[in-house]
């Protein structure tokens, strides 16, 4: 009888397919032979064989298409798909500082405190006002009498000195109708001891001219004081005499 083979039909049996324990391939005659006839004289496997070798094929094509149109579109909902190359330095990041609110007091504010006897908030105050301004006097020698209030008499001293030195005429500025109480309080307790204490002197010598005391405060500046503050006050004593 002919043979319907793997490769259609055949009069002999084809020796490569005698057994499939040897060769690999499926030998089932009688399912083929009698199932499949209407498909003609092949094998129906090999047709499926191939068809997926093809679809393979086929899909390997419309990837690579696909892939072609993704990373040259320029649509916007392609952009982002693009490769990207990253360095490998970590981004820097900055910290914006914080803003900080500065209380902007009025300029007599701490004077009127000082004249109330709260020397502690004055000195607040004038503390900041120093710093908004570093080169106004006046807020330094509202800082140097709160100081000398507060018992604090070197802090003071040193304030004071500091304020004729930046700004000698401030002196010239201050109103003291209001602490008037207080200037004569802090030249009591300022005691001269020692000539050659000049910082004592000085203060002393300060506290008289805003008391408009001119006489005695050319009287209290020694000598042997020759810092910048001494000869700015002595310059100011000039014009007053």
């Amino acid at each position: 009888k002919p043979y319907y083979g793997y490769y259609g039909y055949s009069h002999h049996r084809p020796y490569v397919y005698k057994h499939h324990r040897h060769y690999g391939y499926p030998y089932h005659r009688s399912y083929y032979h009698s199932r499949h006839r209407h498909y003609g004289h092949c094998h129906y496997g090999a047709s499926a064989h191939l068809s997926g070798d093809a679809a393979y094929v086929v899909l390997g094509i419309l990837g690579a298409a696909f892939l072609t149109h993704l990373f040259t579109s320029n649509k916007t909902e392609y952009r982002n798909t693009y490769p990207k190359t990253y360095s490998n330095t970590a981004p820097v990041k900055y910290k914006t500082p914080a803003r900080k609110t500065t209380y902007h007091y009025n300029e007599n504010e701490g004077w009127d405190w000082l004249a109330k006897g709260n020397a502690d908030y004055a000195l607040d105050i004038f503390a900041v006002q120093s710093q908004q301004d570093l080169n106004s006097g006046i807020p330094k020698v509202g800082f140097a009498i709160a100081a000398a209030t507060r018992g604090e008499k070197e802090r003071a001293i040193r304030a004071m000195r500091k304020a004729v030195r930046i700004d000698a005429t401030a002196l010239n500025l201050i109103n003291i109708e209001t602490i008037e109480p207080t200037i004569q309080k802090l030249t009591k307790n300022y005691q001269l001891n020692n000539i050659n204490d000049t910082d004592t002197y000085f203060m002393i010598a300060t506290l008289a001219y805003l008391n408009k005391d001119y006489v005695t405060a050319n009287t209290l500046i020694t000598e042997n004081d020759q810092s910048q503050s001494a000869n700015n006050l002595r310059e100011l004593l000039k014009n007053k005499l």
